[in-house]
C-alpha cells in the first residue's frame, strides 16, 4: 500500500487549543463496511514542530459517521486512551490498529481521527494522521517527485 494524499486525514493541524480536535479530512468508504476485517490497517498519529505544552493529556480516537462533517452520529471505534503530556515530545509517533467494526457490524460511511485534548494546549506542535498498512510502510521514503 502506498501512502498518498487520499490516506492522510490530518496534515500539520495546530495542536494549540482545548477540547476535541477533528482531523481536516475523512476517508469515504463509499458505503458502510468493515475496514477492520482482513489485512490489518493502522492509523498513525505524529506530533511535529515542537513539544506540546500547557495541556494535561491527549487521546487519539478513530471515529466513524454517516455525516461527512462529523457534526452528528459519531461513533468512537478505537482509542489510545489518555496519553500524558510528559510522554508527548516533538516527533512523537504512535500507531493505532483499525479495529473490527463493533459487534461484527459495519463502520459508518466516513472514517477519520480526532484528538481529545485535556487542558489548554499552547505552542507550535502540529498533528498529522493517516491510515497505513504498517509501521514499515509509513517509514518508507519516497522521492519528492513520486506520484
Amino acid at each position: 500500500m502506498l501512502l498518498d494524499r487520499e490516506n492522510h486525514v490530518a496534515n500539520g493541524v495546530a495542536l494549540a487549543g482545548t477540547g476535541n480536535l477533528l482531523a481536516t479530512d475523512a476517508i469515504d468508504l463509499g458505503a458502510a463496511r468493515d475496514i477492520g476485517a482482513g489485512t490489518g490497517l493502522q492509523f498513525y498519529h505524529l506530533l511535529r514542530g515542537a513539544a506540546p505544552a500547557g495541556g494535561t493529556s491527549v487521546e487519539f480516537q478513530i471515529i466513524t459517521s454517516n455525516d461527512a462533517t462529523f457534526a452528528s452520529g459519531v461513533t468512537v471505534v478505537g482509542t489510545t486512551g489518555a496519553i500524558p503530556l510528559a510522554s508527548l515530545k516533538d516527533g512523537y509517533l504512535t500507531f493505532q490498529p483499525v479495529p473490527r467494526a463493533p459487534g461484527g457490524g459495519k463502520y459508518l460511511r466516513y472514517v477519520t481521527t480526532r484528538i481529545v485534548r485535556v487542558g489548554t494546549f499552547t505552542g507550535a506542535a502540529a498533528w498529522s494522521s493517516g491510515i497505513t498498512y504498517d509501521a514499515t510502510d509509513f517509514l518508507q521514503f519516497y522521492n519528492a517527485n513520486f506520484s
